[in-house]
């Protein structure tokens, strides 16, 4: 499921607006969750993140490194590195990304442990037209996908294929006239499961994110709230009761300083904190 998730990622092209964050992936994971736009404009080399967290009337817990991204001059990702913790150590999980000339991602690698797996993009009239998964130690083929790309005014639908170009899933999108993200879905053929996700806004700013899984069993609402141009608070309910809240500080720059999450249902807080090196002019 993880992997046709970053296939949803790889596929869009329809941005949500030109903001910090990207909301459609998962934070705090490998994948970056700051937009490329933004991160060029501010010429942001490297980002850094540590953790402190305590339980309802405890103390913090000191501060824990679990994150760095590296970025090329474009803003997209090079590297990234997750400290995992472990039973009687810290593991870390790398992840590489290589792009062509057109900005296009050719390449993904990841390595933990003796998992050391390759991704390879291949892609036809600037559309993603197959992937293959080899494992990197012993050069086997792990998989091999084909992707089916149709467009329609402001829809996209795409097909994904496994290695006999036997259709297994369906991801469909729509953007407004305007460019903005207003909806995704993907769909399996012999599963009656999908996720559904749409997104609303006031002007440009995101202000609702509305999910449905699990046959639409599922329903997870998150909702933005700005002051002037900056995120302020995030507030994320699942079958409308609230589960977490993301309040945000920021440097006179304007860069994310750090990003306070509260649990409702674990009953805790993280505090994550942000550090940024810049390229050099």
């Amino acid at each position: 499921m993880r992997r046709v998730l970053f296939i949803i990622l790889l596929l869009s092209s329809f941005g949500t607006t030109a903001q910090v964050f990207n909301f459609k992936v998962d934070w705090f994971d490998n994948n970056s969750f700051f937009e490329a736009v933004f991160l060029q404009s501010k010429k942001v080399e490297s980002i850094s993140i540590s953790v402190s967290e305590k339980k309802d009337g405890a103390y913090f817990q000191g501060a824990r490194p679990i994150l760095r991204y590296d970025f090329n001059a474009n803003g997209q990702l090079k590297r990234s590195y997750k400290l995992i913790p472990l039973k009687n150590k810290i593991d870390t999980a790398l992840f590489q990304f290589f792009y062509t000339d057109k900005n296009q991602l050719y390449k993904r690698t990841e390595q933990q442990g003796l998992f050391n797996f390759g991704y390879y993009f291949f892609y036809k009239n600037g559309f993603l037209e197959r992937e293959v998964k080899i494992n990197q130690t012993s050069k086997d083929t792990a998989y091999l996908r084909y992707f089916e790309s149709t467009i329609q005014g402001l829809e996209r639908s795409v097909i994904l294929l496994n290695s006999i170009h036997k259709p297994f899933a369906t991801i469909s999108e729509k953007k407004s006239k305007s460019g903005l993200l207003l909806r995704k879905k993907l769909a399996y053929n012999r599963n009656p499961n999908y996720s559904e996700v749409s997104y609303s806004y006031k002007g440009k700013q995101l202000i609702q994110k509305k999910e449905q899984k699990l046959q639409g069993k599922e329903l997870i609402n998150t909702y933005f709230l700005h002051k002037g141009d900056k995120l302020d608070l995030v507030k994320i309910e699942k079958n409308n009761i609230l589960i977490k809240k993301y309040a945000f500080t920021y440097t006179e720059s304007g860069l994310p300083k750090e990003i306070i999450e509260r649990d409702m249902i674990k009953k805790n807080v993280k505090i994550y904190k942000i550090d940024y090196t810049y390229l050099k002019p």
